[in-house]
C-alpha cells in the first residue's frame, strides 16, 4: 500500500488517525502495532511470515543478549546478525549468487524466483541495530513483544525507511504525548511529501521511465541527457517526498524521526553528499560497520580499504546486481580522490564549480543505479559526452511539454535549501508584511498542493516508487 495512493489517504490513515486520537493513551500501542500489521499484510501472506518469523528470533535473542554475561551476550549478538544476513541473503541475493556461480559451473545451484519480501533491507537493519545497542547496553533488552512489534513494524517506516534505532524512540513508545502543534506540523510535512512524491517526482517518472523502456542503442545525446536529468530528479524527489511522509506521519502520532534528507544536491563533494542523502543509512553504515573497522583511526591504506568496503556493502544493500556494485565502488573511490588528488579543490572556495562537480557526478552514477545492464549503462555515459545528435527512433519532442517544463523548473529550483529561496529570492516578508496573510498564504499552498496531489491521484497518473525494490 503506497503513502501516494487513495486507499491509504482516504480510508487507512483515516481511521488510524481516528482511533488513534480517540482510544486511550495504554492502548495506543496496541492499535498501531495492529494497523502497521494489517498495512505489511497487503503485501501478502509469504512476505507476513518472513516478517513476524524474523521479528519473533529477534526479540527472543534480544533477551538472550541482555540476560547474559559479555561473552555470552557477544555469542548470541554474531548468532542474531548471521541470521538476519542469512535471511536478507535468501531473499535478496540468492539468485544473483547461483547466478554467478552457474555462469563457471552450469547447474550447479538452483536459480529459482525468490519473490523479494517488501521493506526486508529496511527492518533487517532495524533488527541488526536493535541488537548492536542491546549488546554495547545503549538499551536495554525489551520484553514487551508489543512494544518491539511497533517499532519494527510502525508503517510509516517499515517498508522505505527512515531505518529508525530502537534507543532513539524507545522513550516516545512508552510515553509520547499527541499535540495540536505536533500534530498540525506533521500533517503539513506529509503534505509537502505528498506533492514532491506525486507531482513532482510522479512527472519526472513518466518521462524516464518511458524513455529508458526503449533500448539504449536508440538514444542519441539530448535523449541520454534527458533521460538521466529526469532520473535524477526522480529519485530525489520520489525518495526524499516519501521520507517527508514518513516524518509527517510519526509526528502525526507523536513520534519525532531523525530527518533522511537534508537538500544533497546542494552538496559540494562527494562526502558532503552523503551526510544530506539517505542520512539513517550512511549513519547505520557508519556506527555499526565503518567505525567498528577502525573508521579514521588508521593508517591511510586501511583507512582507504574501510572507505571502499562501506560504499561496496552499500551498493550491495540497493540491490543484487553488478552495476550496484559499480555505484558503490565509485562514491568510495571518489570519497577517497577528494581526501587524496582533489583534495584543494574540495577545500577551496569555488562553490559553485565544486556544486557542479557534485551534480555532475551523481548524475553519472545514477545511470549504473537506474540501469541493470552494464553495456546499457556505458552506453548511455558515452553518449552523454560524444554530442551525438544524429536521427533516432525516439523522438525527443514527444516527452516534452508545459507542464514538464514547469515541473522540472520548479525540481530543479527546490533541490536547494527552500527556506532561503522563499525568504532571499521570493522576497515573502516585503510581499506579505502581515504575518496573519503569510500564513494564510501558506494554508492555500498547503491546500493547493494536498488537492492537485489527490487530483492527479484520482486521474490514474503514473505511481511507481522506486526504493520498494529495496
Amino acid at each position: 500500500m503506497l503513502f501516494s495512493s487513495i486507499l491509504f489517504l482516504f480510508y487507512f490513515l483515516p481511521i488510524v488517525i481516528g482511533l488513534h486520537l480517540l482510544i486511550n493513551e495504554k492502548y495506543r500501542n496496541v492499535l498501531l502495532m495492529i494497523a502497521s500489521l494489517l498495512f505489511f499484510a497487503f503485501g501478502g501472506t509469504d512476505e507476513m511470515i518472513v516478517f513476524l518469523s524474523t521479528l519473533l528470533i529477534n526479540y527472543f535473542i534480544g533477551l538472550k543478549i541482555g540476560n547474559s554475561n559479555q561473552q555470552l551476550a557477544h555469542q548470541w549478538l554474531v548468532i542474531g546478525i548471521v541470521i538476519n544476513v542469512f535471511v536478507l541473503f535468501v531473499f535478496k541475493y540468492f539468485n544473483f549468487f547461483a547466478h554467478n556461480i552457474n555462469f563457471f559451473w552450469q547447474d550447479l545451484l538452483p536459480e529459482n524466483k525468490i519473490a523479494l519480501p517488501l521493506g526486508i533491507s529496511f527492518y533487517t537493519f532495524h533488527n541488526i541495530s536493535y541488537l548492536i545497542d542491546v549488546q554495547k547496553k545503549k538499551i536495554g533488552a525489551e520484553k514487551n513483544f508489543i512494544n518491539l512489534t511497533l517499532y519494527i513494524s510502525f508503517f510509516p517506516q517499515l517498508i522505505a525507511g527512515p531505518i529508525v534505532r530502537y534507543v532513539d524512540i524507545a522513550g516516545q513508545i512508552y510515553h509520547r504525548k499527541v499535540n495540536l502543534n505536533l500534530f498540525l506540523n506533521g500533517l503539513k510535512r506529509f503534505i509537502i511529501g505528498l506533492g514532491k512524491k506525486v507531482i513532482l517526482a510522479n512527472t519526472f517518472a513518466s518521462v524516464a521511465d518511458r524513455i529508458f523502456d526503449y533500448n539504449t542503442t536508440c538514444f542519441n545525446t539530448p535523449i541520454a541527457w534527458t533521460a538521466i536529468v529526469m532520473y535524477m530528479l526522480q529519485i530525489y524527489y520520489d525518495f526524499s517526498g516519501y521520507s517527508d511522509m514518513a516524518l509527517g506521519l510519526g509526528r502525526m502520532m507523536g513520534f519525532t524521526f531523525k530527518e533522511n534528507f537534508n537538500f544533497p544536491y546542494s552538496a559540494l563533494s562527494v562526502q558532503a553528499f552523503w551526510r544530506k542523502w539517505h542520512i539513517s543509512l550512511s549513519n547505520w553504515f557508519r556506527d555499526y560497520v565503518y567505525i567498528p573497522m577502525g573508521g579514521n583511526r588508521v593508517n591511510n591504506q586501511r583507512l582507504y580499504f574501510n572507505i571502499l568496503f562501506v560504499f561496496l556493502l552499500t551498493g550491495v544493500w540497493h540491490g543484487a546486481n553488478w552495476n550496484f556494485f559499480i555505484w558503490g565502488l565509485l562514491h568510495g573511490l571518489f570519497i577517497i580522490l577528494e581526501r587524496t588528488i582533489l583534495k584543494k579543490f574540495i577545500e577551496s572556495k569555488l562553490t559553485i564549480l565544486k556544486n557542479i562537480y557534485l551534480l555532475i557526478f551523481v548524475m553519472f552514477t545514477w545511470v549504473f543505479f537506474r540501469l541493470e545492464d552494464f553495456s546499457s549503462a556505458i552506453n548511455v555515459l558515452k553518449l552523454l559526452f560524444t554530442f551525438n545528435i544524429g536521427e533516432t527512433c525516439i523522438k525527443l519532442e514527444a516527452f516534452i511539454d508545459k507542464w514538464l517544463v514547469l515541473m522540472t523548473i520548479i525540481g530543479c529550483i527546490f533541490i536547494y535549501p527552500h527556506k532561503y529561496l522563499i525568504k532571499k529570492i521570493l522576497y515573502l516578508n516585503t510581499l506579505f508584511p502581515s504575518k496573519k496573510i503569510l500564513q494564510a498564504t501558506y494554508l492555500v499552498a498547503y491546500v493547493g498542493i494536498f488537492l492537485l496531489s489527490i487530483m492527479s491521484l484520482a486521474s490514474g497518473t503514473y505511481n511507481p516508487f522506486i526504493y520498494f525494490r529495496f
